[in-house]
């Protein structure tokens, strides 16, 4: 097994190894007997959490969760409940990520409907020739252009 380990200029080896032992990174081993260092995430249990708790939580990166709180997700259907600390820092509060995430729908409940499924069900609204999908009417009968390969 080969291991490589940068050092910070003036760090000594020992130094470096303390840093790595006091991290949050564990020690993976593979059927191969190779060594990976893999970032541990826990959650610590308070009522008020970090990104990284969420993180482990949601088990998504922190990337992940980090965009979730930027201003477009938050318009979004279903936004994650968070609070600015000093205008930089983000927290959550453990009820209300709990209250959202079971408040959270069915991934794809209703799977979207092919236009060929649509032409089958509402036939008035595309070109009558067979195989062609071009759209005559909108979903309120509204006339939209006419088919260019098949004129009426």
């Amino acid at each position: 097994m080969t291991a490589y380990l940068k050092l910070k200029p003036g760090q000594t080896v020992l130094q470096a190894m303390e840093a790595l032992l006091n991290s949050k990174l564990k020690a993976v081993k593979d059927s191969d007997g190779n060594v990976t260092f893999v970032e541990e995430l826990k959650d610590s249990g308070s009522a008020v959490m970090t990104i990284e708790e969420v993180a482990a939580l949601l088990q998504k990166p922190v990337s992940a969760i980090r965009e979730m709180c930027k201003s477009r997700a938050q318009k979004g259907l279903h936004p994650l409940p968070f609070y600015r600390v000093n205008g930089k820092g983000v927290r959550f509060d453990r009820a209300k990520v709990m209250e959202w995430l079971s408040g959270m729908p069915e991934r794809h409940a209703r799977p979207r409907r092919t236009f060929a499924q649509e032409k089958k069900d509402h036939p008035e609204r595309f070109c009558k020739a067979a195989k062609c999908l071009w759209r005559v009417t909108d979903r309120n009968g509204k006339p939209l252009k006419p088919c260019p390969k098949h004129p009426a």
